[in-house]
């Protein structure tokens, strides 16, 4: 019997929590949403968003700016975190990784998912959006062979693939997930 009370008590606990999140605006990780489906947004102030990889996890705490994170990237290197930025560039071919490219910075942060087996993951149109992604932070050197493939899929002109001479440090966000905002939310079952 303590053990029924126990298991009930739990389960209320759960209920109760997640009632909680979702009038705090935690969204079902891995969904497409939009303000307007919870009424709480007039329809000219909607904020729409699609979900990439695993889906971004509601947290409590307010993400990493992509500045921040380059202007300090020994403290982050190798830790789990929620980076916020501008898309500045998505892989041209399969949409299987994104850049945030913050203003006054040299080196982009390349978020990298796993290639789709067919169709395109980030839409081209992500590009210039607000987004929240989290992962694993790291800081690597890269073949030459590998940065090129990189401008190439990032739709860089010849010219500037040929530029690139040797191996390249580069910040990637590995097992990621992401958020980018002003998408409008795919319907279930739709593809890319």
């Amino acid at each position: 019997m303590k053990t029924l009370v126990a298991a009930v008590r739990r389960l209320l606990l759960v209920t109760f929590a997640a009632a909680l999140a979702g009038a705090a605006g935690c969204q079902t990780v891995g969904s497409s949403q939009s303000a307007e489906k919870s009424g709480s947004a007039s329809a000219a102030n909607v904020e729409t968003w699609q979900d990439f990889g695993g889906g971004v996890a509601c947290h409590e705490t307010s993400p990493v700016t992509a500045s921040a994170l380059l202007a300090d990237i020994d403290s982050y290197d190798g830790k789990h975190l929620r980076v916020s930025g501008t898309v500045s560039s998505v892989c041209q071919k399969r949409g299987c990784w994104l850049a945030m490219h913050p203003k006054g910075r040299a080196e982009p942060i390349f978020v990298k998912f796993t290639c789709p087996i067919e169709g395109r993951l980030i839409p081209a149109e992500a590009e210039g959006k607000h987004a929240v992604v989290e992962g694993e932070v790291s800081q690597r050197e890269i073949t030459e062979s590998y940065a090129r493939h990189l401008k190439e899929d990032a739709g860089a002109s010849a010219e500037e693939i040929e530029a690139i001479k040797g191996p390249q440090t580069v910040i990637f966000i590995a097992s990621p997930a992401a958020r980018v905002f002003g998408l409008t939310p795919q319907a279930e079952g739709d593809t890319q």
